[in-house]
């Protein structure tokens, strides 16, 4: 975000908002007002990788002494940045304030603006053994009451509660428009 568009910037006093992802799953499986986000799907990206040190090197001389902790005292860590570009779904239901901006990553260490396209639902049909049209969250689909006939795995997740990310075929399925195929009831 370049200065004039942080300038123009409208101030509030409400702070960010955190909501969990199991009561955005409830809240949209028990068909409350809520949103659900698909995996994003990269269209563009440029990744880069930083160095980071504990013990805080300077150019030549260590610039305090070395930690007493165990833990690596060189690290890197790879980041999108600016410029990347991701495409997913989102399905909302009721009235929904969708957000400008999220966070994203461990830790949140990123933020990412959102623009949002309407897609308009002509037809709607149910049909079976449909690969899905994006990467999907495996545990989601279970949790949303699907049955997964073959899983192609392109992410798994550390914390096995999140699931493992990737193309799926499911026994069936709501399209939308012939050529949109996700695991949730139009």
């Amino acid at each position: 975000m370049d200065y004039p568009e942080r300038k123009g910037r409208v101030k509030t006093s409400e702070g960010l908002q955190y909501t969990s992802v199991r009561k955005l799953l409830e809240d949209f499986k028990n068909c409350r007002d809520s949103f659900y986000s698909f995996p994003l799907f990269p269209v563009k990206f440029s990744v880069y990788s930083f160095l980071l040190s504990a013990e805080s090197w300077s150019y030549v001389l260590p610039a305090r002494s070395p930690t007493k902790n165990v833990f690596p005292r060189l690290t890197s860590y790879s980041a999108f940045m600016p410029g990347s570009q991701f495409f997913t779904y989102v399905v909302t239901q009721g009235n929904v304030k969708l957000p400008q901006w999220i966070r994203i990553g461990k830790k949140l260490w990123g933020i990412f603006r959102v623009e949002y396209e309407e897609v308009k639902i002509n037809k709607v049909e149910k049909r079976r053994n449909e690969p899905t049209s994006i990467p999907i969250n495996y545990k989601d689909a279970e949790f949303f009451g699907f049955k997964i006939n073959s899983f192609s795995k392109v992410l798994e997740t550390p914390n096995l509660q999140e699931g493992l990310i990737g193309w799926a075929v499911l026994d069936e399925c709501e399209v939308v428009n012939d050529r949109i195929c996700l695991p949730i009831k139009w």
